[in-house]
């Protein structure tokens, strides 16, 4: 089933904390020591799914997958 098709109906939001906003700047400098530019949103998104040992399933694979500790699943489109 494609992206499209999923309905979505088992969506949690987790609130922004502390150490997942830390743990998102440390990304982003982590990216720019490297040479990548990694996005606040998508720094947050990340480190957000790694603090809570979630696979993040996403359509952009490319923005993530030079992070370590990140599991990833690709949507295709």
């Amino acid at each position: 089933m494609g992206w499209a098709g999923w309905g979505g109906s088992r969506l949690t939001t987790i609130d922004l904390d502390r150490e997942t906003a830390d743990q998102a700047g440390d990304m982003i400098a982590a990216s720019r020591r490297t040479g990548h530019v990694l996005s606040m949103p998508d720094a947050i998104i990340a480190a957000t799914a790694i603090g809570h040992g979630l696979t993040l399933v996403t359509l952009n694979i490319g923005d993530f997958e030079q992070l370590p500790g990140l599991s990833l699943y690709p949507l295709e489109r």
